[in-house]
């Protein structure tokens, strides 16, 4: 949620685990739990070279392609056109991530310390479980978090069917800050009765100070391969809603999958380029998924795979962090809460390659802690994010035959889909070949940021609250974004939306692709119902189907498609 919350610690200092001579290592044997965090280094049997020296040939040559294509932009780098900082924080060096990661291969060479990361497979058809992550640093936060798990219904944070186990990371000063509170005491007492699945890991005890990015550290252990990432005020969202995106990110387990998405506007001098280079590298992973490609490995030479788009700091290239909406396609990263990641990435994601970036998180006063994951996350990957919506409906399927609804017993793919209530925006009738969307409506959201003289203007049209706690806050956000793309040099083409190969995915005269509504049902989700896109991708599990009594009864009450529609949708 952009929930950026100042770390005790104002420190710039980042560590992983530290010797008595203050090396930064990674992959010594906790001895609190006894057993080396798992990083899954076996071989991949299909012969795909997953190392991390593959991942980091690959960062390097993609910034030296962005470097060029800027240089021929621009061939008389003008630094002039590089805005001024918002901070008294250095910003990070334009290309600079390949020149330090050389340099820090070069040192790691001559030490096994470190270990080496590998990258995950593109799919995960057999994960039936997650390890949740939960990270706070005080006791309001844990309030947060018993009122997660007390509160909410469908939302509650246990139980529910995919969660394994639950990891409370505690970034408080001390064990005795989390044990002797009030919240703490409650959840403890909870553990003891095993009643909840949680266990603690406390950053000060393996050498970490107040860090956001110690939620995706290596020694947390985490003992699923997939990782659901909440913030401690959630929002925890629908089971149902969570299962859905859980199914999506086991058919695309290589890249971080979420429902909180972020789209990068383009504001600069070559505005037009990098709008027209992010259009065509949209549409790229759309044949991409329509193929059935996207789950074949990254492969930097294949110019039928999603290319990255260059950021030409130097050269007037600006970007604008949109906070107005959740983007469905076209989204360049994802916000932690109900976000999936595979644990292989947090090796990554704690290389001593990334320590410049991790050590501009922890001094940027905005702590962009979401913006640095998933940029290491899409370079290593070399893929952009999977988005699901964040709200999604219960199924709302009944059988249609001979012009009579049957108890719900049949394939999926014989059942006509209602809309979810209250969810169709305007509740306008949608068609096949409708463009629900204005061309314009991408650009819209831009009136709110062009008028506003501070981010009280915000407030006022509904958005969340953090961003206005400072007036300055989207611009700081900006600050950041500009100085970690500009260090990669470039930045993932955009997601592909959920409502692919369904009539809610809509394209404007201008090219973009839209959900139209926004908000989903399981009945619309392709890839949980049968017959349909990445459907047989994965074997789906029975509760994804399921459809209770009172739920049945309700639905059954409902009109018929016809008097939603006008004709029931085939």
């Amino acid at each position: 949620n952009d929930k950026q919350k100042d770390p005790s610690s104002t420190s710039s200092t980042s560590t992983i685990n530290t010797d008595i001579k203050g090396t930064e290592t990674r992959n010594k044997i906790d001895p609190l739990q006894n057993k080396e965090p798992n990083n899954d280094k076996q071989k991949d049997p299909s012969g795909v070279d997953r190392s991390e020296d593959k991942v980091f040939a690959n960062i390097i040559e993609r910034s030296s392609r962005s470097k060029s294509a800027c240089d021929l932009e621009n061939k008389e780098v003008n630094e002039g056109n590089n805005r001024s900082a918002m901070t008294d924080v250095k910003p990070l060096p334009e290309f600079g991530l390949a020149s330090y990661i050389k340099d820090t291969l070069d040192k790691e060479s001559k030490s096994s310390d470190w270990g080496q990361c590998m990258i995950p497979p593109e799919t995960m058809c057999d994960v039936e479980k997650v390890s949740v992550i939960i990270m706070a640093y005080n006791d309001e936060g844990l309030k947060n978090i018993v009122d997660g798990f007390t509160k909410g219904a469908d939302a509650k944070l246990w139980p529910r069917n995919i969660i394994g186990e639950i990891i409370l990371v505690w970034n408080g000063p001390d064990r005795e800050s989390l044990e002797s509170s009030k919240n703490g005491k409650w959840i403890m007492n909870h553990i003891k009765n095993k009643e909840i699945p949680m266990r603690f890991f406390i950053s000060v005890e393996h050498g970490l100070e107040n860090n956001l990015l110690n939620r995706y550290h290596p020694l947390v252990n985490p003992k699923y391969e997939a990782i659901l990432f909440f913030d401690d005020d959630g929002p925890y969202f629908f089971h149902y809603t969570v299962e859905a995106g859980f199914e999506l990110w086991k058919r695309n387990s290589g890249r971080q999958v979420g429902c909180m998405a972020r789209h990068f506007e383009t504001k600069g001098r070559n505005t037009e380029r990098q709008i027209q280079q992010h259009i065509n590298s949209v549409d790229i992973s759309i044949k991409e998924v329509l193929s059935g490609r996207q789950s074949l490995p990254y492969d930097i030479n294949d110019t039928s795979q999603q290319p990255f788009i260059p950021h030409c700091r130097s050269a007037g290239d600006y970007l604008r962090y949109n906070f107005n909406y959740f983007a469905n396609f076209h989204a360049q990263m994802i916000l932690p809460s109900g976000s999936f990641l595979h644990r292989n990435f947090l090796c990554f994601i704690w290389h001593p390659a990334f320590k410049e970036l991790r050590d501009y998180v922890l001094a940027h006063p905005t702590h962009p802690d979401d913006i640095t994951v998933s940029m290491i996350i899409s370079h290593v990957s070399g893929r952009a994010p999977r988005v699901y919506t964040r709200r999604m409906h219960k199924r709302n399927s009944k059988l249609f035959v001979n012009d009579e609804f049957k108890d719900v017993k049949a394939p999926i793919s014989n059942t006509v889909m209602l809309p979810p209530r209250s969810s169709l925006s305007d509740h306008r009738r949608l068609s096949l070949n409708e463009e629900a969307i204005d061309s314009d409506r991408w650009l819209k959201d831009r009136i709110i940021y062009e008028e506003a003289n501070s981010a009280r203007m915000v407030q006022k049209e509904g958005r969340r609250k953090l961003l206005w706690n400072e007036e300055e806050w989207p611009l700081l956000r900006e600050d950041a974004l500009n100085s970690i793309t500009g260090y990669f040099g470039s930045f993932n083409g955009g997601s592909v939306g959920w409502c692919l190969t369904t009539i809610f995915h809509t394209k404007t005269d201008k090219g973009l692709h839209w959900c139209e509504p926004e908000i989903s049902s399981l009945d619309w989700s392709p890839w949980v119902n049968e017959g349909r896109l990445g459907y047989n991708e994965c074997a789906l599990p029975s509760y994804a189907t399921e459809i209770s009594d009172s739920d049945k009864e309700y639905l059954f009450s409902l009109p018929t498609p016809n008097h939603i529609f006008g004709g029931a949708m085939q």
